[in-house]
């Protein structure tokens, strides 16, 4: 007898992989979304903030990123409309903050939380012990950045995600999680993990490698002597509490050994930016035989591109197809 019934593939069987994580910023967000994708083998978005997610239109899989209270938002309703599982996300406060500060030297300008509370500048080029970081971290736009974690960290215990832990175990944790969301991974846990430590988010993101720093649990006890450590934890007393970490400091650390410990970290940098500086050197002299118009004309289409990604895409395959031709200078993808 003819069979008649439609076949379904395992594949439009399987219940839709839809999840957000939340977290402070510098917790470790993009490391598990980047391990996350590629259990689920979905898309990662990195919206930030609820504004910039355009819902109708989401992919039916995706997992995203996003730095918000949970509080008096509507975000809560809006993720449960669309389907979403939420994994919070926590890192001990001292560690995020230094983060944060060694985050303004390659990205200045992050807009985190649509800055509230302030910004990241005045800490630009600062160091953990000085007066401008320690106001920083005290101050509202260190609580604003802390409370996301904190205000979502009730959400869900299941779905807790500590980056400590991830860091101590990741097959382990990553394990945990996949079996509180309650989906079947797609892909093995050690192929997934293969490729998935610093060394490997740098190779696989060149243009945001500086994202990807130290990833070392316990950092800020190099860097926060007791008085330091323990003015930011006072002030922050809340998040300490309710996410569960202790502000216990190196007793034997002084500001002499912090600042010297922090510059040690800070050559490092200093010395990749030169060597950064220098490339960019190198591939703008390559310009200077079109003339300064055409440089000018160069860069406008760069931005054109960056601002109309879909316009650009259609020159660069019309280009290269031979469909138009142009001998007026570099091309959009050279720019």
């Amino acid at each position: 007898m003819e069979r008649t019934e439609p076949i379904h593939s395992a594949k439009e069987d399987r219940e839709p992989v839809r999840v957000a994580i939340i977290g402070t910023p510098r917790s470790g967000n993009c490391w598990l979304m980047h391990l996350l994708t590629r259990v689920y083998d979905v898309p990662g978005l990195f919206p930030s903030v609820p504004a910039n997610v355009d819902w109708p239109r989401l992919p039916a899989e995706c997992v995203l990123i996003l730095h918000w209270r949970r509080f008096a938002t509507g975000l809560e309703t809006q993720l449960a409309t669309n389907a979403f599982r939420v994994v919070v996300l926590a890192r001990h406060p001292l560690d995020v903050l230094i983060s944060a500060l060694h985050h303004t030297l390659h990205y200045p300008k992050e807009d985190w939380l649509y800055n509230e509370g302030g910004t990241e500048e005045p800490i630009r080029g600062a160091s953990p012990c000085c007066p401008a970081f320690l106001d920083y971290a005290t101050g509202p736009r260190g609580s604003a950045l802390l409370s996301v974690s904190r205000e979502w960290w009730p959400f869900l215990p299941s779905r807790r995600v500590r980056y400590e832990d991830l860091v101590a175990d990741p097959q382990g944790e990553l394990e945990r999680l996949i079996g509180a969301l309650g989906l079947a991974a797609r892909r093995p846990i050690a192929e997934v993990l293969a490729g998935s430590d610093l060394a490997g988010l740098r190779h696989l993101h060149p243009e945001r490698k500086h994202h990807f720093w130290k990833g070392r649990p316990g950092l800020w006890r190099s860097l926060l002597p007791v008085c330091e450590a323990g003015k930011i934890a006072e002030a922050h007393a809340a998040s300490f509490r309710e996410l569960g970490y202790r502000c216990d400091a190196d007793a034997s650390l002084d500001l002499r050994r912090a600042d010297a410990n922090w510059l040690q970290l800070m050559r490092a940098s200093l010395v990749e930016m030169d060597r950064q500086r220098e490339e960019l050197r190198t591939r703008l002299g390559s310009f200077e035989d079109i003339g300064p118009i055409a440089l000018d004309v160069a860069r406008g289409l760069r931005r054109l591109s960056l601002r109309y990604p879909r316009l650009s895409a259609t020159v660069k395959w019309l280009i290269r197809s031979g469909a138009y031709q142009t001998t007026a200078g570099p091309t959009l993808e050279s720019a």
